[in-house]
Formats: C-alpha cells, structure tokens, sequence
C-alpha cells in the first residue's frame, strides 16, 4: 500500500513537494529547520477544511508527519498550553483522517483500519531558542516519556512512533526521517 500512496502522492500533489525547510517557515518567515530533505506540504492538500500536520514525509518504510512549532517562550498561560496541546492533537487525528479520506477516494484502501498497514510516524519539532527553557514543552507525562504535549498516548495506538524534539535535534537527526 506504501507504494500506491507514494505515487498517489507523487502524481497528485507533486506541486506540494517542497524542502522541509521551506515546510518549516512560520508567519513572520523563520524557518524552524534547515534540512533540504523533502515532504508535502500537508497544509496546502488540506486546505481549510481540515487541521493538518505541516509535512507529510514518505518514504520506503512509513509515513512521517510532521509539524513544525516555532512557538514564543512568553506563552506560558494555562490557557495557552491547553490550546496549544488541543491544537497539536487536533492536526495528529485529522491528518490520519484526511489521509484515510484521501486514500479511500483512490481506491487505495477500502476501511479506515486499512491506513494501520503503513507506519504512520508523528514528529512535532518545537524551537529550542524559544522554548526549551518554557514549561509548555516540559514533559507532562510518565517520568520516562519523552513525548511532550500529551502526545504519549497516539504512540502505539494512532501512530506506530511519536517523538517531539528541539529543531537542534531534528536537524542533528534528520537520518530518521528514512
């Protein structure tokens, strides 16, 4: 099935293949990233009508979504961290929906349990220079955990792997996005 959404991907939405660089720039032009490695951009295929991971990663063993958070360290009102963990989790179950909703109107998979048969990743990549010292990002989770946001839960069960980590290792990691 990998296959047949690699071309999907590849014929439909070659417009939205971009660096993940340029995936990563925020609002006012910064880019969380620096890798020349490439995804879709999962926001454009979206288009409004869904929250959607930034990037969409395929490569020849899962599927990687990714979304980038160039958040300011001055957003430390409960209010904020509770938007912020709704917002993350919102765009991580939409997008195995949209994707599901996608591949099902292809004729790629039948059932939505059918999108389980691929590896679905999820990696949220935060700014280390603007939040690494701001206790939206500290672990709120078992003291083991390193999944930050309450995303522990989608590991396993929504997602094969989930993993949140500064852009400083993203960029020192890029190697797992193959």
């Amino acid at each position: 099935m990998l296959n047949k959404i690699n071309a999907h991907f590849s014929g439909k939405y070659a417009h939205c293949r971009n660096t993940l660089k340029e995936l990563s720039k925020d609002n006012d032009g910064n880019y969380l990233t620096g890798t020349i490695s490439v995804g879709y951009d999962f926001d454009a295929i979206a288009g409004d009508n869904y929250k959607s991971c930034d990037a969409l990663v395929i490569n020849d063993k899962s599927l990687i979504f990714i979304e980038f958070k160039n958040q300011p360290a001055n957003r430390t009102d409960k209010r904020m961290i509770k938007e912020l963990k709704t917002d993350l989790k919102l765009k991580a179950v939409e997008s195995v929906i949209l994707l599901y909703k996608m591949m099902k109107e292809n004729g790629i998979t039948k059932k939505f349990s059918d999108i389980f048969s691929v590896k679905l990743k999820l990696i949220i990549v935060y700014s280390s220079d603007k939040t690494e010292k701001n206790h939206i990002f500290r672990n709120r989770q078992a003291v083991n955990s390193n999944i930050k946001f309450d995303l522990a839960k989608y590991a396993g069960t929504m997602f094969d792997k989930v993993e949140t980590m500064s852009n400083e290792e993203f960029d020192a990691n890029v190697g797992i996005l193959y």
